[in-house]
């Protein structure tokens, strides 16, 4: 578990910080580019699709959504361990993909057509 609280932006995660800051936080939390990666959160906010939104922007390759959360995880009778952690530094190197984002021109352009649906 990695705390977001310091790579955020008026609340929200930055998922544009610069390269060398998304770096540092996932190396910081641990994370290697072969770690296999499971993220949850309380069911109350956006944090683990957001974050996993990021690992796959960034490059990373083995990331996973807890299904249910940690609500389910529990009710399933999944053992939880709250001893705290200090994780050794990762080596994840992230490159951005920009094909992954959806541009105004990108959407300006694509808006109508059936080969596109635009959710929000």
């Amino acid at each position: 578990m990695c705390a977001a609280d310091n790579f955020t932006q008026d609340g929200i995660i930055n998922v544009f910080n610069a390269i060398w800051q998304i770096r540092r936080f996932f190396r910081r939390a641990g994370i290697n580019t072969d770690s296999r990666i499971v993220l949850y959160d309380s069911g109350v906010t956006y944090l683990s699709t957001r974050v996993w939104w990021m690992l796959d922007y960034y490059g990373h390759r083995h990331i996973a959504l807890l299904d249910g959360g940690l609500r389910g995880w529990d009710a399933a009778g999944g053992r939880l361990d709250l001893a705290p952690v200090t994780p050794h530094r990762g080596n994840f190197h992230p490159v951005a993909d920009p094909s992954k984002i959806a541009t105004y021109q990108y959407v300006k352009s694509h808006i109508g057509t059936r080969a596109t649906a635009l959710c929000d």
